[in-house]
């Protein structure tokens, strides 16, 4: 990437948070002592030198798209922000999701993305490639670390939203049970599925144009000493995906 185009993932040590939130959360929505999160986020801060217009979302695991500029209103409703100016950043906060970044060739143009399973149903990854000029297509996507397939469980309804997007999803998908044939007859067996979050964003990006993928293959599960998962512990922080123009 350009020297201008700055991109991290936290982990969960370093801050001020204390029991299950230990210790650099930086969800202001999970009942974590707001003087901590303050704490955290000033550290964030500092840490990275970011600069004043750096924005924070109130992610709603929708499709809404937020612009950074020299005003920022934070946090503002959305999961997705773009930043398209020097001296502006972006935060995602995530604890199972994907975090996703777009750029152009160039990377005068960046999304920052909060894809989580409700986000890449609706279609996040197309609006973000759409917020893009027409001579500035995203050409490069670059992961944060999100849940593994073996640890996100979804229901048949999640599978069949998704192949009814496109059938290559199903690609993404594999039985956890099926079940025995009277089982079903009787409707005592709930099929259950593992769902590849990672597989799904690659098939529609690349439906999309991009061409490029870069990503840190980290399984947040298996590095709780390192990241948050809420799969994991209903009671737990969050860990930030920072992108920032520079």
């Amino acid at each position: 990437m350009p020297a201008h185009l700055k991109c991290w993932v936290t982990t969960r040590l370093g801050g001020v948070s204390t029991e299950s939130y230990g210790t650099w959360n930086l969800g202001d929505h999970v009942e974590d002592l707001a003087s901590a999160v303050d704490t955290n986020r000033q550290l964030l801060a500092s840490r990275l030198q970011l600069p004043d217009c750096t924005q924070w979302l109130t992610q709603v695991h929708g499709v809404g798209v937020v612009y950074a500029s020299s005003a920022c209103e934070n946090p503002a409703k959305g999961d997705l922000v773009v930043l398209n100016s020097l001296n502006t950043a972006g935060v995602v906060l995530t604890a199972d999701c994907l975090p996703v970044v777009l750029t152009d060739q160039k990377s005068e143009q960046v999304a920052v993305i909060h894809a989580g399973w409700k986000g890449l149903a609706q279609g996040i990854l197309d609006v973000a490639v759409s917020c893009f000029e027409p001579a500035q297509k995203p050409v490069l996507a670059w992961f944060a670390p999100c849940v593994l397939p073996r640890f996100f469980e979804v229901g048949v309804e999640v599978y069949d939203r998704f192949v009814q997007l496109d059938a290559v999803h199903a690609q993404a998908f594999w039985t956890l049970n099926s079940g025995n044939n009277e089982n079903r007859k009787n409707k005592k067996c709930v099929r259950k599925y593992h769902g590849n979050l990672l597989a799904i964003a690659v098939q529609q990006l690349r439906g999309l144009g991009v061409r490029q993928f870069y990503g840190f293959g980290y399984n947040q599960v298996f590095q709780m000493s390192h990241f948050y998962s809420y799969r994991q512990s209903r009671v737990t922080g969050r860990f930030a995906t920072v992108v920032m123009l520079c």
